[in-house]
């Protein structure tokens, strides 16, 4: 990314160039897409240098919900000095205890291909779906765990990061110091006001990022005319059987909040994964995936030819009604009476992906075509004098308790706030119609890859400790129960070999394609298993044209290389295009590398490579037939045992969708011509493809799991 591409980015939240407010009149304010905005940011202030490393140098965050932790996270990897305030006694007020809202990162990208995808992919506070109880402990204890690592001797911990609870009267003012400006962030209370407990602080700081968050839903407060109104956030009974007669219920709002409520009315336990399991397992499961997909692909579009409504219309009703007869034949379809209310929109205008997520546009679509709720339209009122709910005036027959109101956070309280003046205020108005013409492009995709952020924190870290090592090579993302699964796979592998090479040296290793950034690399996995020629580190990332194992993955086939020749080796050695991160060592003699191939979903018939197994040795002559045939044996059980868990659905793991094995076997000439390069595809090899292909960012199911 560009200085002047980050300065455009940063434009989005600047106040002036040293203060800054996360973005809270955009889309996309689920817990993840808040994350990647707030590293977003981060980033851009390092690659503009708005934040650089210097021992004295600190940020102050004004806010200690999920963007204010995340960049607080990322500051502290990168050994920068934080002063962290939270108006609350704790962070994460909003979410923690909440046991009845399940979090998911990915679900409101459905459907595509990574939305049922459970975990987060961050260079910090990572976290999986969950109750948002649970998920906000995710966080914090990843937070407690970055803190822990930061303490060092010349610098404690308590220099590095002030904590600061309990800011209800917080106030930024400016102050020249050695002729540089500089913030001062003050906590008080005035003597006469007793009524509001905060703690008293005073910290300079040069750099000011408002994480405030996006305010508490309307009605909620008791400036509010709304009466009956509880925060989303707060645990209700809706998901239980009802001790009253109670069975008539308005929700009033239709985004994404009120439509999970309507959800969880009318469906005995409701979560996504029961409607998804559903949709798999009727009769035009695949077409109605396809129409859904081509559906939000043109909503998309610069130009959609209709209404979102319009578009499920079209979709053949076979497609999407036996959801409705499954839910009736598992008793989970609820007999309670819901109406949704609006306040300005009609019921075809609700359907929109301006507002909504295309997951709950759709559900909400397929209730309604089963009649399974009704619809008023006009603003909701209480009259206090006749003690009812009224829409346009009409008296609803409704107990205080049956009344869901989901009106949307207050974004208008941010102008009240005590730490902005005047003239931030009216900053932030320009700032608001910046962000909200934004939401017209995709804003919350990351602009990093997590090992640039890595390579962020080392280089930071290394200014600070020079003895800190060097990250030479590319690291990215690699979830643990994918190293936990293939290390498990090479130690049997292990075992095996030892039995007939037990006097031998050698190593194993297993690696994965990787996109990043539009780019394709391979990722190695696991550390080197066995009595290792070299030292390495798991994750490390390389281009796939590098390499041989890079060249198993181009061409998808299986080669075995010897050091026969010291000049024919140089030669190969030039050819293979070798890094300092490349996989063989000076040691070895000889390599091997097998790919496991699978069937490519855009390209019926081709099969692309979706692991490559790599073994080096210090015997040039280790590789003899029944080796070979011994190792291709264990990969065969190993992709049998893969496909079996996620036939079992005992794990998850998202298919991948583009092809990588393409290169034509004129380009293996040259490496063949140095006299050490064998093609072993040309030897008879029963080598066992996957059932699908699969992108190994695999992660565990239990049987408890749901997320909604």
């Amino acid at each position: 990314m560009s200085k002047e591409e980050a300065e455009e980015y940063l434009n989005l939240f600047r106040i002036d160039d040293q203060k800054y407010l996360v973005g809270i009149f955009q889309q996309g304010i689920t817990v993840y897409k808040q994350q990647i905005r707030a590293l977003n940011i981060f980033y851009s202030l390092v690659t503009t240098e708005r934040i650089k490393y210097s021992p004295d140098f600190r940020i102050g965050i004004i806010g200690g919900g999920v963007a204010g932790l995340t960049i607080a996270a990322a500051a502290l990897e990168a050994r920068l000095n934080v002063v962290l305030v939270e108006q609350e006694a704790h962070y994460l007020h909003m979410q923690r205890g909440c046991d009845i809202r399940n979090i998911h990162p990915n679900i409101y990208d459905w459907p595509d291909e990574e939305a049922t995808y459970p975990s987060t992919k961050l260079p910090v506070l990572n976290w999986r779906h969950d109750t948002a109880s649970s998920v906000a402990q995710q966080l914090l204890d990843g937070f407690e765990k970055v803190i822990k690592s930061i303490g060092e001797e010349s610098k404690p911990t308590v220099k590095r990061l002030r904590q600061q609870y309990n800011s209800k009267r917080t106030f930024v003012t400016e102050r020249i110091i050695g002729g540089v400006r500089k913030f001062q962030i003050k906590n008080y209370a005035s003597e006469d006001d007793k009524t509001v407990k905060t703690d008293r602080f005073n910290l300079t700081c040069d750099l000011i990022i408002y994480a405030i968050g996006y305010g508490i839903e309307v009605g909620v407060t008791k400036q509010s005319a709304i009466r009956g109104a509880t925060s989303y956030w707060r645990n209700d009974a809706y998901n239980q059987t009802f001790l009253d007669e109670s069975n008539n219920f308005l929700v009033s709002g239709t985004g994404d909040g009120g439509m999970i409520d309507l959800f969880r009315l009318k469906i005995l336990n409701f979560s996504y994964d029961y409607i998804l399991n559903i949709m798999k397992s009727i009769s035009y499961s695949k077409e109605l995936i396809d129409d859904l997909r081509a559906i939000k692909k043109r909503m998309m579009g610069t130009d959609p030819r209709m209404t979102l409504f319009q578009e499920f219309t079209e979709i053949p009703e076979q497609y999407y009604m036996p959801i409705i007869d499954v839910i009736k034949q598992d008793r989970r379809l609820r007999n309670i009476e819901v109406c949704l209310n609006s306040k300005k929109e009609n019921l075809e205008s609700i359907f929109s992906l301006k507002r909504n997520s295309m997951i709950n546009s759709f559900i909400a679509f397929v209730l309604y075509k089963g009649d399974l709720f009704s619809f008023k339209k006009g603003p909701l009122k209480y009259d206090e004098k006749l003690k009812e709910y009224q829409v346009k005036a009409e008296t609803l027959d409704l107990q205080e308790s049956n009344v869901i109101i989901r009106n949307g956070t207050n974004k208008k309280a941010i102008f009240l706030i005590d730490c902005l003046s005047s003239l931030e205020r009216k900053k932030i108005q320009e700032l608001k119609e910046l962000q909200l013409e934004s939401n017209k492009i995709s804003s919350t995709d990351p602009l990093w890859s997590v090992g640039e952020m890595y390579q962020i924190f080392n280089d930071f870290q290394r200014l600070e400790n020079p003895a800190i090592k060097k990250l030479e090579t590319r690291l990215e993302f690699l979830p643990i129960e994918t190293r936990a699964i293939c290390s498990s796979f090479l130690s049997v592998l292990s075992n095996v070999l030892q039995n007939v090479k037990k006097d031998e040296i050698y190593s194993l290793n297993i690696h994965r394609p990787l996109m990043v950034q539009n780019n394709m690399y391979y990722q190695q996995i696991t550390t080197y298993n066995v009595n290792r020629l070299h030292k390495d580190i798991a994750g490390v990332t390389l281009p796939i044209k590098e390499g041989s194992v890079g060249l198993s993955f181009k061409t998808g086939k299986p080669f075995l290389v010897k050091n026969v020749e010291d000049n024919k080796w140089g030669k190969f050695l030039e050819l293979i295009k070798t890094t300092d991160g490349n996989h063989f060592s000076a040691k070895a003699k000889s390599f091997l590398t097998i790919p496991v191939l699978a069937p490519t979903p855009s390209k019926p018939g081709f099969n692309s490579t979706c692991l490559v197994l790599y073994v080096e040795a210090k015997n040039p002559d280790f590789f003899d037939q029944e080796t070979i045939e011994l190792i291709v044996s264990s990969i065969n059980g190993f992709v049998a045992s893969i496909d079996n868990l996620i036939a079992w659905d005992q794990v998850y793991m998202k298919r991948l969708n583009y092809e990588i094995g393409s290169t034509v076997d004129a380009e293996l000439s040259q490496y063949e011509d140095t006299g050490c390069f064998e093609d072993l595809s040309l030897r008879s090899f029963n080598n066992k493809p996957f059932k699908d292909f699969y992108s190994f960012d695999l992660i565990y199911k239990n049987s408890f799991e749901r997320f909604d």
